[in-house]
């Protein structure tokens, strides 16, 4: 059900309510592609404090700069202006404890098999080859690849492809997992089964995850924590807090869609995006 959220954090990264400082804080920050008067501006005026362990998705109309917001906490955008922090410190390029996944699994290496793939995260992070291997089927067997350590990659299906990208962001033990619509190309039926297996990872490894998504009913279903972007210039126009996923993890997923609740909640999300793509104003945060 949809919960009432805390204090934001204020933008010099101390909390109020007595709130600890956020893993990812981006303060007051712009995003302008180009320069002169055919520049544009892709993300304007945004604040937004990230707090271990949440799941949260970031949502709005296309081209609003959900993708370029990730990218800033990858590393692999500077913003025009403002900053963006982690855990106190600037964001100045991309690092280990921050990983990527991205829709289309485009950074495995298809000439590994997919263990070779999950190890080649843990031998980065210092373990010998034998190590490596036995770790990355314990990653494998978390997302559910138990017995195809050798497989190649092209032997493998989208949904497969996923799993495995997810098991090697994890091999790295990042503290965020950023995730770029990961699965904006899977059938509806895996995308459900992939849906609570994000909602699994997240609670059992204790980390970040930060989600794009398109999906309405994705995002409330998995997520701790839903912003709502406007159309371009991107900028927040609301905040929400959900516990769908803690029902989900309670043995209750059959039910959650299901209920009056969640669809109240789907209805309430869906005219918050459709009030932005329409450039008007929508409701404020715990409205």
């Amino acid at each position: 059900m949809q919960q009432s959220g805390p204090e934001p954090v204020r933008p010099d990264g101390t909390g109020g309510g007595g709130l600890p400082e956020p893993l990812i804080e981006l303060s007051d920050v712009t995003v302008r592609y180009g320069a002169g008067p055919g520049s544009v501006l892709a993300v304007d005026k945004f604040s937004l404090a990230i707090p271990q362990r949440c799941f949260l998705s970031i949502i709005g109309p296309s081209g609003c700069g959900k993708s370029s917001v990730l990218n800033l906490i990858a590393g692999y955008h500077k913003p025009s202006s403002g900053t963006v922090r982690m855990n106190g410190t600037e964001i100045v390029g991309p690092g280990p404890e921050r990983m990527v996944v991205h829709q289309q699994s485009t950074a495995l290496l298809p000439w590994f098999s997919a263990a070779r793939n999950v190890a080649l995260a843990l031998t980065a992070r210092g373990q010998p080859k034998a190590a490596a291997r036995e770790g990355a089927r314990h990653y494998l067997n978390m997302v559910g690849l138990a017995g195809f350590d050798d497989h190649p990659i092209y032997q493998l299906s989208g949904g497969m492809r996923q799993r495995l990208a997810l098991a090697r962001a994890l091999a790295t033990e990042a503290k965020v997992i950023l995730l770029d619509e990961p699965l904006g190309a899977i059938d509806a039926l895996q995308r459900a089964v992939l849906q609570d297996l994000l909602i699994r990872l997240w609670d059992e490894t204790h980390t970040c995850f930060v989600m794009i998504t398109h999906s309405v009913e994705e995002a409330v279903y998995v997520s701790t924590d839903v912003i709502s972007m406007s159309a371009r210039p991107g900028r927040i126009i609301r905040q929400q807090k959900f516990d769908f996923n803690r029902s989900a993890l309670a043995g209750a997923d059959s039910h959650v869609r299901a209920s009056p609740e969640f669809a109240e909640a789907e209805e309430e999300l869906y005219e918050t995006l459709t009030a932005a793509s329409s450039g008007k104003t929508a409701p404020s945060e715990g409205d």
